[in-house]
């Protein structure tokens, strides 16, 4: 899975090769292990920042929908 992370960051930047990812948020049941985050900032060699907030996908569809509108 961290593993499968990676293909996304690298996808994200095949589309934008300036964009400098400084941290990865996560919420819901994945961020409880501090193991499995590790293992995750350690994949994408990046921070990993726990979201105290329990609705992170709608939130982050939210946050694209806004900037994609402008």
């Amino acid at each position: 899975m961290a593993l499968e992370y990676c293909l996304y960051r690298d996808g994200v930047r095949a589309l934008n090769p300036e964009l400098d990812i400084r941290e990865v948020r996560i919420t819901g049941g994945g961020q409880q292990s501090a193991l499995w985050n590790q293992i995750k900032a350690d994949a994408l060699q990046t921070r990993i920042v726990r979201v105290s907030r329990g609705e992170g996908a709608p939130l982050g569809a939210a946050l694209l929908a806004g900037y994609g509108a402008g």
